[in-house]
């Protein structure tokens, strides 16, 4: 059985909006030259983001954490 939470998190996240922001030159030559990353981060173009209209100027690593963010903010105001 679901709560109420869950229902009202599963209606945020699909109003979330996923992003990809592209790295700049110097970033991926540090990314590329870094013996720390694996293989696909160092050929990595940019990453993924994750945005909610309800929460303005925040992007957030997931789309479950950009909707806590806007519920949180609901219950707040």
């Amino acid at each position: 059985m679901t709560t109420n939470y869950e229902v009202a998190l599963n209606a945020e996240r699909k109003r979330v909006i996923r992003c990809f922001q592209h790295y700049s030159t110097e970033q991926r030559a540090n990314l590329q030259a870094s013996h720390r990353q694996g293989h696909r981060q160092r050929h990595a173009t940019g990453k993924y983001f994750y945005v909610h209209p309800d929460v303005p100027g925040l992007g957030f690593p997931s789309r479950k954490s950009a909707a806590e963010a806007a519920l949180t903010r609901e219950a707040q105001a």
